[in-house]
């Protein structure tokens, strides 16, 4: 969570396949990071004073039936899947209206663009791949770079009218890959700059966080040491913790010369929390390797 001794950002998970690397390369930035639902309440983003917001990519469409859908008398985003759960989700709108910097990425983009009135549409064809787009230098998410930049594209779905009050900020030929709203604080782009195919996506993140966002990047790998140190005392309290770690290649597999054993075919995980059970012992985290 934000704490008082660092400027942290929320990123917003709407599902993306990148969202733990969007999550690395601003800590690697030296920021402390928050991954949250898409769905986590204004209230709470409010309450934490993170300085800057991150909405990641995801699968969906944003018209697409199982896709949030903003529903304005009530104030939520509406979740309808195929197996008509109904999750209601964040007022978005309000998330944008929060006057904290954000930024959209990829899905993101789609969302912040629907919100505002704008228009999302599918293209005639995806792009999927590096391609070169060409961005407008006078934006601050792309100050100190050049003209044409290399990224990555992987969409259907393609920004139409741009809503109201913002600007686009970005071209490959005639689909919009970046928009803005400096007044808002909000950009938004439809490529990916989290990974290494985007050859400046890491100098983007510097732009949106330390230019834009002003947030402050002394963020330190032995914080997160502390702050997990912390959070692991404050779970376990006084009971005692089981640490196991099993390795795929510790298990004998089926037609090897060990083939018989009574390791074979184990579900190791729940063997570690048969084992916690019996012993009452707290698991706080599990994991096979």
């Amino acid at each position: 969570m934000s704490d008082a001794h660092h400027d942290t950002v929320a990123i917003l998970d709407a599902g993306a396949q990148y969202g733990k690397l969007i999550d690395r390369r601003i800590r690697e930035l030296a920021v402390k990071t928050d991954l949250l639902p898409l769905g986590t309440p204004v209230a709470e983003l409010k309450s934490k004073g993170y300085k800057a917001i991150v909405i990641s990519g995801g699968p969906n469409s944003v018209y697409a039936d199982d896709a949030p859908d903003f529903d304005e008398e009530v104030g939520a985003w509406q979740i309808f899947p195929r197996t008509f759960l109904v999750l209601t989700f964040v007022a978005f709108v309000q998330v944008l209206r929060t006057g904290i910097p954000t930024l959209g990425i990829c899905y993101g983009m789609q969302l912040v663009n629907k919100v505002f009135k704008g228009t999302v549409a599918a293209g005639a064809e995806r792009e999927d791949g590096q391609h070169r787009i060409t961005v407008e230098t006078s934006s601050k998410l792309f100050a100190g770079l050049e003209a044409s930049q290399d990224v990555l594209l992987t969409h259907g779905d393609s920004v139409g009218q741009v809503a109201d009050g913002f600007s686009v900020c970005a071209r490959h030929g005639d689909i919009i890959t970046g928009i803005e709203c400096p007044d808002k604080g909000v950009y938004a782009v439809q490529f990916h700059p989290e990974v290494e195919l985007s050859t400046n996506g890491v100098a983007m993140f510097e732009n949106f966080l330390f230019k834009i966002a002003g947030v402050t990047g002394d963020y330190s790998i032995e914080d997160r040491e502390t702050s997990c140190i912390a959070a692991l005392r404050e779970t376990v309290k006084d009971k005692k913790v089981l640490n196991a770690i099993v390795h795929a290649r510790c298990v004998p597999k089926k037609g090897h010369a060990s083939s018989g054993s009574l390791l074979e075919g184990l579900d190791w995980p729940r063997v570690c929390w048969f084992l916690a059970t019996v012993l009452s012992i707290t698991v706080v985290h599990q994991r096979s390797v």
